[in-house]
């Protein structure tokens, strides 16, 4: 055959193979390819015939991006060397700019005694891709691996270790790049390459996860431990991962939280509450003895299973404490708290309060640890049981109590009230508990009640008593007694005032009648101790007074007969006549006072005192006349209700002493005055300006029978005498005020 022939021939043989073919002349220009190479370039006939294989049109780049020289172009290398080229990757950059990756092969071809270039090339695009794809997860892998501060080695079944990575800086050996290839018996001290052997056996043989804890093995530390995860892969079922992790800080947290833990159960138990722990993702749960001795048991029985205790919680509490716990676990409560009962050993039911906080929560953020407390509140219940009790009878005896009672706010407002108040003060509830109680206290009153209540405020008195007045609905008083007493609020300050009021309207009228009949009685005893008086002062005048004339009657009369001169018992006869007369004068005198004394039944009138005075003037002219005297009338009052005989008696005896012993110095002047004295007494005043009595000397004589003060005058000193008793026998009295020389006012009090 011709040349021709031959390439024609060498052209059906390149098409009947499946890489591309391309075949170069000694001049590195392409004579020959087939159908595979314009697929595979994407160039046509007239792109590649006669072109040479670095030609502009389609560029050849290398894995790295960067354009083959000529020179490095294999079909040029072997054209070149005489030398093949093999499985050269080589990037070509096609019209369209898509890159296909091609594995180039090339070799001298002897055709005829011509020297062709044999280029052949394959797509390796999708293996340069994955490549790629590889060596970037490499990448990626080794930047994650260095991202962590673990140890991370691959490790085949029988320990032998295939690669490591690491950027701990501590790690217990050297050089991770120094593991690799070796056994782990080799690294790592015996005592702990069976343990990690065993975890490796069992990882490839459960495809499970196996965890170990292991202090430092090297012992070149202290306190450091390790945590080695050790994982199967799937793919590889003899090679497993093995992750070692410095735990030291954790394992340190850890052991500060067991002894903080340790520490508060401790505090805890000490304080006499239970600990529960609860799971509440597994429901495991745990109770400390102390729970289970709260309610009567040994620590053997009640075992750590949630159901045994919701079998001795009280039926009835059973819904509030799962709703109590619920609620918590769904963040509706910022707490668990619960008050509930518990059955005992014995039976009974014991009250607990129940306390709980999530302490742990798991990765899906759901609680995954509750640890709370178990307190006896039993004597706390028991107590608030008296406490209720105890309320209760105090509001029954606050409402249905016979006296008032009340609760009052330190301002002085009617919290509360009882019937019986309500009864004794004329409101209602509503009216009373619109009122202060300082609004319807008698002013009188308030003042003292204030003290009362500033003293207990200040903590100076713990109650009080006191009797005041209440403003009654229909504008009367009504006397109480009020007693008060205040409750405190547990941080000190007070709280309401509790008021018991008691009404004693009808007591204060019976002290008020009792106490006029003791100054009734006070005025009948200072009476009766006067006429006392009185009567041993008349004894004394009777004794003197008579016995004087008597025993000088008794005497004349034994001179008289012892006498033998007839002109001497003559003159015993005169002196006997005499004494006669004094005695029968005294005698009336008496008996003027006695009837005076005895005559009580007079009877009482309204006496005009000009009359009275008119008249006695009248009896007094001569006298009146002669001392030129003159008598002044200042009557506030003109009539007195009082017996006119003995009026007219007084006024006669005042009104005659006064010009019988008048100054003659100055002419009488007598002034007779009426009024009411501050205490509403009817008075009744003579005053003039006569001679006096020295009062000094005389003052407890004035008023005494036959006292005689200024001798010479016509005077027996029976006139006041006699004016004193017809006043004092009707309860009245009569005062003196005299200046010797200067005259002398009488007082007299009806």
């Amino acid at each position: 055959m011709n040349n021709l022939d031959n390439i024609d021939l060498l052209k059906e043989i390149i098409n009947t193979i499946n890489e591309a073919v391309v075949i170069h002349d000694e001049k590195n220009s392409i004579i020959l390819f087939n159908r595979k190479t314009e697929i595979l370039l994407g160039l046509t006939k007239e792109h590649l015939l006669g072109k040479t294989s670095y030609d502009p049109v389609w560029k050849a780049i290398k894995e790295n991006g960067i354009q083959y020289t000529p020179e490095e172009h294999p079909a040029v290398i072997t054209n070149k060397t005489g030398n093949p080229c093999k499985n050269i990757i080589m990037g070509v950059e096609r019209r369209d700019k898509s890159i296909v990756w091609l594995s180039v092969n090339s070799q001298i071809f002897i055709d005829q005694n011509q020297r062709l270039v044999f280029v052949t090339f394959y797509d390796v695009s999708e293996i340069i891709e994955l490549n790629k794809k590889i060596e970037q997860s490499k990448k990626e892998l080794d930047l994650l691996v260095s991202s962590l501060e673990d140890v991370v080695i691959e490790v085949n079944k029988n320990g032998k270790i295939l690669n490591a990575w690491s950027s701990y800086k501590n790690l217990p050996f050297k050089n991770t790049n120094e593991l690799t290839g070796k056994n782990f018996n080799d690294v790592f001290p015996e005592k702990c390459t069976d343990k990690f052997l065993e975890a490796i056996a069992k990882a490839i043989e459960n495809q499970a996860l196996q965890y170990i804890e292991c202090e430092d093995p090297f012992e070149t530390k202290q306190n450091v431990w390790y945590e080695a995860k050790v994982c199967p892969i799937s793919s590889r079922k003899d090679i497993v991962s093995l992750t070692i992790t410095d735990i030291s800080e954790k394992k340190e947290m850890e052991s500060k939280i067991r002894e903080t833990e340790q520490r508060w159960k401790l505090a805890l138990e000490a304080s006499g509450d239970g600990i529960w722990d609860w799971n509440p993702q597994t429901n495991e749960v745990f109770y400390s003895d102390k729970t289970r001795e709260m309610l009567g048991y040994d620590p053997s029985e009640l075992p750590n299973d949630l159901d045994v205790w919701r079998q001795i919680i009280h039926p009835d509490d059973l819904k509030y404490a799962h709703d109590c716990i619920q609620e918590y676990l769904e963040g509706k409560s910022d707490s668990y708290l619960s008050e509930i009962r518990l059955r005992c050993k014995d039976g009974s039911y014991k009250w607990i309060l129940a306390r709980g906080t999530i302490t742990e929560w798991s990765e899906d953020g759901k609680p995954s640890r509750i640890v709370g407390t178990q307190a006896d509140i039993q004597s706390i219940k028991d107590r608030e049981g008296e406490i209720n009790l105890s309320n209760q009878k105090f509001s029954k005896a606050f409402k249905h109590s016979g006296i008032g009672k009340a609760l009052v706010s330190i301002e002085g407002k009617w919290i509360e009230v009882n019937d019986a108040l309500c009864d004794m003060l004329g409101y209602t509830v509503e009216e009373l508990s619109s009122f202060t109680f300082q609004e319807i206290t008698h002013p009188d009153d308030l003042d003292k009640d204030m003290e009362f209540v500033r003293k207990m405020l200040n903590k100076e008195i713990d109650s009080y008593q006191m009797e005041k007045r209440y403003l009654h609905k229909n504008k009367n008083y009504v006397w109480a007694l009020l007693t008060v007493s205040l409750v405190w609020n547990i941080d000190g300050s007070p709280r309401f005032f509790i008021s018991q009021i008691q009404d004693i309207s009808e007591s204060k009228k019976l002290i008020v009648d009792l106490e006029n009949k003791n100054k009734q009685l006070v005025t009948t005893t200072l009476d009766l101790n006067q006429k006392i008086r009185q009567l041993e002062e008349f004894n004394r005048i009777v004794a003197h007074n008579i016995r004087g004339p008597a025993g000088n009657i008794k005497i004349l009369l034994n001179e008289y007969n012892d006498s033998t001169d007839e002109e001497e018992k003559k003159e015993y006869i005169n002196y006997l006549n005499e004494s006669s007369e004094q005695l029968l004068q005294t005698l009336a005198d008496l008996m003027d006072i006695i009837e005076v004394r005895m005559n009580k039944n007079i009877e009482f009138e309204k006496c005009d005192l000009n009359k009275i005075i008119e008249k006695i003037k009248n009896q007094l002219h001569g006298i009146i006349k002669v001392s030129d005297a003159k008598i002044i009338l200042d009557l506030e009052i003109n009539e007195i209700f009082y017996p006119n005989i003995y009026l007219e008696s007084i006024l006669f005896n005042l009104i005659n002493n006064s010009i019988k012993y008048r100054n003659p110095e100055v002419p009488p002047q007598i002034k007779i005055s009426t009024y009411k004295n501050d205490s509403g007494d009817t008075c009744l005043e003579v005053k003039d300006n006569g001679l006096g009595i020295n009062l000094q000397k005389y003052g407890n004589q004035v008023f005494k029978l036959h006292k005689v003060f200024h001798p010479g005058y016509d005077s027996k000193g029976v006139g006041l005498f006699m004016t004193k008793n017809q006043i004092e026998t009707f309860g009245g009295t009569i005062e003196i005020e005299s200046t010797e020389g200067a005259g002398t006012i009488f007082t007299i009090k009806f």
